[in-house]
């Protein structure tokens, strides 16, 4: 009994600090009176979920029908969870999903591609940063959402991705007209892909920021990129004009 209760105190001292909540809002009839409240998103951080928790999550969010982000930052992720997450998710109509900082790593991809390569079309938003998942799993990512037209911000943030991802990455974005927002920081990456960006954002203007801070690359070819970027939005702008 006593070693019962220490690891009961040991679990709850590892959560106390942890953060949940969700954003919701009233539905209302025809005649404006309120009839339910509905949750548009979920947010669970520094909290050690079992399989069985994200099944009881999920299974709330599949009855949910306007519950479209679902943050699990902090949770100690990993492969055989993200399997139960990947799987439950198919009755839901997430299309904002966090990961970041969790324990996924380069058999990520496993789970991952085979699942984006289904329902990755309806994502808007997906964010991996600080999961050590590697430049491969990270290619494929890229290629799962080439002809993505709901797509508007990726999150690959230091994954571990090197040089490897560069064509990948440049195709991706050419390809994707829906992306708006890419953020490749603390990687490590090159010139070698940072002069790639380049050639490829003089030939778009849907794309809105290229973030790739922290990697192997001048503070004058950062630069640069950011300001081809600008000039391309500057451009668009003006046709619309």
């Amino acid at each position: 009994d006593e070693d019962e209760n220490e690891n009961k105190n040991e679990n709850e001292n590892e959560n106390e600090n942890y953060l949940m909540e969700s954003n919701s809002f009233l539905t209302t009839d025809k005649y404006g009176n309120p009839i339910g409240e509905m949750i548009r998103s979920i947010t669970i951080q520094d909290y050690k979920l079992s399989s069985r928790d994200i099944e009881a999550i999920l299974y709330a969010i599949s009855f949910n029908l306007h519950c479209e982000s679902l943050t699990l930052v902090k949770v100690d992720l990993d492969l055989i969870l993200l399997r139960v997450l990947l799987k439950s998710m198919l009755e839901c109509n997430i299309s904002r999903l966090n990961l970041s900082f969790n324990k996924l790593n380069q058999s990520t991809e496993s789970e991952l591609i085979p699942y984006l390569r289904v329902q990755g079309q309806h994502l808007v938003e997906l964010r991996l940063q600080g999961n050590k998942i590697g430049s491969n799993c990270v290619k494929q990512i890229l290629d799962c959402f080439k002809m993505s037209t709901m797509l508007e911000l990726l999150d690959i943030s230091d994954t571990g991705s090197d040089d490897q991802i560069a064509i990948n990455l440049c195709s991706m974005i050419y390809s994707c007209k829906s992306i708006r927002q890419i953020i490749c920081a603390n990687n490590h990456l090159t010139e070698v892909t940072a002069r790639k960006l380049c050639e490829v954002l003089i030939k778009i203007t849907w794309l809105r920021e290229v973030d790739i801070e922290g990697n192997e690359i001048s503070e004058e070819l950062i630069s640069k990129i950011q300001n081809i970027v600008i000039e391309q939005v500057t451009k668009a702008c003006n046709t619309l004009i």
